[in-house]
């Protein structure tokens, strides 16, 4: 391939960051559009869960399409997309009009996070591609950390339409970047497509160090998940927290990641990845099971939960790195496809367990639910990292 200037960081990092500012930006207003709408919390949930299904589904698709046509045409239609769907969000009329625009926020926004990855590949060799692909981890997790307190000035001040107005000039303001700094890369004749991620995935499947760090991957993301989407409900009504005090409080959960992730690095010549994995899943569990202690009492304190979530992350972050990590080496020539399916796998599963823990909250008027879909979760990822102990020590 002719080699073209490479791309600035900066820009990366913003193409990456756009997804989880999407998720986060408009937790705070959670509760309040579900009055504006008229709408049970459940469906409401489905703002964030049906985004992340999205989000993770279009990573499937965006490395294909990516062979085909392009990264630059690719993700100038992402961020089209992104900012059309954002505009049509601060306008839409009803609930079931603004879901399915959240829809089409998650295809647009996962091509920033899929191709800034697959540019740093096509541009940097190691160890640089490993010193920048850190600096977009650090900013993925940065956005959660500003996103929710962003998201409940933005409610307070403008109502629940001014998030959507945020995230439109977010996307246009990529779009303009793209264009400008973005070089036109040649694309892959045959080179691969949808043909080839079947027989990837179909692969993937057949080993098993793929489905144990895969399965890890996902029930881990399942207790965040779970925890982010309903901790708005469960924080404004049982805690008494106003829209900006939750995002205050939530902000908790990232630095405990960026601190897990950290801790990953540290530790990973010196002890065993398995042995580091199981670690982190028993540390989820403990936390989870700290969480459902805390929403059992009469009147949860937010420095307890927010706390345990916090450390819940930085744990989390240990399993992510390992797993994630194992998942990319199991089939080294299908690195991109394995990429592409954990990502989506991770968000649907995801989706599944904070919807059906909203559903339950609500249904039941008890946020003990949100603590025990948590521990279910947890205590999936802990029987997987034992598995794949035990198989390593056989």
């Amino acid at each position: 391939m002719p080699r073209t200037v490479a791309p600035p960081v900066p820009l990366l990092v913003a193409f990456s960051i756009l997804g989880p500012v999407t998720i986060h930006l408009i937790l705070p207003s959670l509760p309040v559009l579900q009055g504006v709408f008229a709408a049970d919390f459940a469906t409401t949930q489905l703002l964030v869960s049906f985004f992340v299904v999205a989000f993770g589904a279009g990573q499937l698709m965006v490395g294909p399409l990516s062979d085909l046509y392009g990264k630059r045409r690719v993700l100038l239609a992402g961020m089209a997309l992104f900012a059309g769907a954002s505009v049509a969000s601060a306008l839409a009329p009803d609930m079931r009009v603004l879901i399915g625009l959240r829809i089409l926020q998650g295809f647009g926004a996962c091509t920033g996070t899929v191709l800034a990855r697959a540019i740093i590949r096509d541009h940097h060799q190691a160890p640089e591609s490993t010193r920048i692909l850190g600096y977009l981890a650090m900013g993925i997790a940065i956005g959660p950390i500003i996103a929710p307190t962003l998201g409940g000035v933005l409610f307070q001040t403008g109502g629940w339409r001014a998030p959507f107005w945020v995230l439109a000039a977010l996307g246009l303001g990529n779009l303009a970047l793209a264009a400008r700094y973005l070089p036109a890369a040649p694309v892959s004749p045959g080179g691969g497509g949808l043909r080839r991620l079947r027989r990837d995935i179909a692969r993937l499947l057949r080993d098993r160090e793929f489905v144990v760090s895969w399965l890890s991957v996902c029930f881990n993301a399942g207790a965040a998940f779970t925890f982010m989407t309903c901790a708005p409900l469960v924080g404004q009504t049982w805690m008494g927290l106003t829209p900006t005090g939750y995002g205050l409080w939530s902000s908790s959960g990232a630095l405990g990641y960026i601190a897990g992730n950290y801790l990953a690095g540290r530790v990973a010549r010196r002890v065993p990845s398995g042995r580091v994995l199981l670690c982190g899943t028993l540390g989820v569990l403990a936390m989870a099971l700290a969480i459902l202690a805390e929403l059992s009492t009469a009147t949860p304190a937010p420095f307890a939960v927010f706390g345990a979530f916090a450390v819940l992350m930085a744990a989390s972050g240990l399993v992510m790195a390992n797993a994630l990590s194992g998942a990319m080496a199991a089939v080294p020539e299908a690195a991109g496809s394995a990429s592409g399916f954990v990502g989506f796998a991770q968000f649907a599963l995801g989706a599944v367990f904070a919807t059906v823990a909203g559903h339950l909250i609500e249904t039941r008027q008890d946020p003990r639910f949100l603590g025990l879909v948590m521990l279910v979760a947890a205590c999936c990822g802990v029987a997987v990292a034992l598995l794949a102990q035990r198989r390593a020590t056989a």
